[in-house]
């Protein structure tokens, strides 16, 4: 049976954890409700950007991921999403993974470029390490918003022996055609799945683009939500269809390491 996931696209309430807790709560029960295995959050889904209260929002945090983690446990499916995270004096961007299994292990990926236009450059420390995050049905890159502007995560992930991309976002409306553009341009690149979760509407004192999307290995829109609306995406990826295609169009085999490297 092919999974079936979803991505809660909305407008994060800035500053306000329980109210954008109680939105996450509610996508997982309709997930689930639908026979989702997974449920993709935008990035800092929890506060949205309000970096210079950072610490509080991450001791705010500590208290709201183990709930989280509940829930993915509760409902039987993987719960996905960035949020401001503390550790050893400093401050992340942090996309937690967690499993609706207790005897299987959670994935946690530091945002590798901080986006020097929202300041996380000045207020935020940078990842140490690209993750994969294995969900067996899946074998998950991680990665969050202006990490996608960087092919080489993607192509990393995709020798490493990824067939899907988790890409939580705040995308600005300004850009985001670059948005829509890119997602599918990595996706077909890797010949993988892209899981694209953008926030929308007006957060602070930036316009969040929408957008959201579930992108085929070979570039076909299978799902995307618009511009403007608050909505859960609901999608079903198909493992078979990704074989056939890198069977077909064999990229990795045919591309030159001898030139370009491993």
């Amino acid at each position: 049976m092919n999974p079936l996931v979803a991505l809660l696209q909305f407008q994060i309430r800035l500053g306000r954890p329980e109210e954008n807790f109680a939105r996450a709560a509610e996508a997982a029960q309709q997930a689930a409700e639908n026979g989702c295995q997974l449920l993709l959050l935008p990035e800092l889904w929890s506060s949205g950007y309000d970096l210079p209260n950072r610490a509080a929002y991450a001791e705010e945090n500590t208290r709201l991921l183990p709930r989280l983690h509940a829930l993915a446990q509760q409902h039987q499916l993987w719960i996905a999403g960035s949020i401001l995270t503390q550790r050893s004096g400093k401050f992340f961007n942090t996309l937690h993974c967690l499993s609706p299994d207790p005897l299987k292990a959670s994935f946690t990926y530091d945002k590798l470029h901080p986006f020097p236009l929202m300041q996380e450059d000045v207020y935020l420390t940078p990842g140490a390490a690209p993750v994969l995050a294995d969900l067996n049905w899946a074998s998950a890159g991680c990665a969050v918003c202006y990490d996608l502007r960087f092919p080489e995560l993607f192509r990393y992930y995709a020798l490493s022996g990824a067939n899907l991309f988790l890409l939580p976002a705040e995308w600005p409306q300004a850009r985001v055609e670059n948005w829509r553009t890119l997602i599918r341009a990595r996706a077909i690149e890797n010949q993988s799945f892209m899981l694209a979760c953008n926030a929308v509407q007006q957060i602070g004192g930036e316009r969040f683009g929408g957008f959201s999307a579930v992108i085929a290995p070979n570039g076909d829109v299978l799902a995307e939500a618009d511009g403007s609306s608050e909505t859960l995406l609901i999608s079903e990826l198909d493992f078979t269809f990704l074989a056939d295609h890198r069977q077909q169009i064999p990229v990795f085999a045919n591309r030159r390491a001898d030139l370009f490297g491993s």
